[in-house]
């Protein structure tokens, strides 16, 4: 008997849950974007991000994981009679939303990480815990095995998450690297593969910034979903390429499967005035700009004035103008610098 694939209509495949990997820079809203999931319980291994959750979402769930318990007291391990780390105090709250969810007792629409980042830091300061500082009082550090090691827990922790029948928000910090020539921004974790590997992960890849309004007003906590070429992003149909703050809303229509079509980011916010996400500044790491001179030079091509000094920080506030600028980073650089 020949084999029969089952055929069938891309308009009958749904989309059951929404994998979102949040990332931006501190103070861009990550941890307020997470709150606004419909129901979630929000896993925070940071108490001050606690706070901005209080702001945003007074009656959201949290479980601080920190070692302790509820009256502040260590947690002790049962089995060795020692009080657990954070790292292991997370995978007791995971090995408890197992359980919850397999028993049908789970009462929460989805689940915020909060965040990757503060959970691999509790892995690395379990792996260094029992180690001495090395020579001359140097601080202890970890093997390249081991950063390895650390990267493929974080991959292991998400396909974790993955499985689990229910949306799952994984907020972390973003990061500068240099692609080329090219200066661009996407989401942090550690090892050497895992950055690049996190966004294969998800469904959606959110980049939250900060728009400050041009008449002196509050600024404007705003999402890239799509469309800028200099910030890691995966966007959605049924999404805009620039959202609001609202992440329930953003799952509900990819979920209804409706798509907004083809959106300008002019477009994306409708009659308002859309402010992109500034692009970030050229990093001069140490050394690399007498090298660079000296092969300017070497090339014959000299050295004119006029051009922006990278500042190696995060993106400056975002601005709606455009320039020609073609200073190349380092005060060096020829032309008229863009605003």
């Amino acid at each position: 008997m020949g084999f029969t694939p089952d055929i069938q209509q891309a308009s009958a495949a749904k989309l059951e849950t929404v994998n979102v990997l949040i990332t931006g820079f501190s103070g861009g809203g990550k941890t307020t974007l997470g709150a606004t999931m419909s129901n979630p319980l929000i896993i925070a291994l940071e108490e001050q991000g606690v706070v901005s959750i209080k702001t945003i979402a007074p009656e959201a769930n949290v479980i601080v994981v920190n070692g302790l318990d509820d009256k502040g007291n260590p947690i002790i391990d049962p089995r060795t009679q020692v009080p657990v780390t954070p790292w292991d105090h997370l995978f007791m709250v995971w090995g408890w939303v197992k359980t919850q969810i397999t028993a049908g007792t789970f009462p929460y629409n989805g689940i915020v990480l909060d965040s990757l980042q503060d959970s691999m830091d509790a892995l690395i300061k379990k792996l260094l815990g029992p180690r001495k500082g090395g020579p001359e009082d140097a601080p202890p550090a970890l093997t390249m095995q081991e950063w390895g090691t650390v990267g493929n827990r974080a991959l292991d922790m998400i396909r974790f998450l993955k499985a689990l029948p229910v949306d799952v928000a994984v907020i972390t910090k973003a990061e500068e690297v240099m692609d080329g020539e090219e200066l661009k921004v996407r989401p942090g974790a550690p090892g050497r593969m895992t950055p690049d590997a996190l966004p294969y992960l998800f469904n959606l890849v959110l980049y939250c910034y900060k728009a400050i309004n041009q008449d002196g007003g509050r600024p404007e906590y705003l999402v890239l979903t799509d469309g800028h070429s200099k910030f890691s992003t995966k966007g959605h149909p049924a999404l805009r390429p620039i959202e609001s703050q609202n992440l329930a809303d953003m799952i509900d229509r990819m979920k209804g499967g409706a798509g907004a079509g083809l959106i300008a980011p002019a477009e994306a916010l409708g009659d308002g005035a859309v402010t992109l996400p500034d692009q970030p500044a050229r990093v001069e790491r140490p050394g690399a700009k007498d090298a660079r001179e000296a092969k300017e030079e070497k090339r014959g091509r000299g050295r004119g004035g006029g051009g922006k000094k990278g500042t190696g920080k995060p993106p400056a506030p975002p601005v709606t103008g455009k320039g020609k600028g073609k200073g190349n980073g380092n005060g060096k650089g020829k032309g008229k610098g863009g605003k």
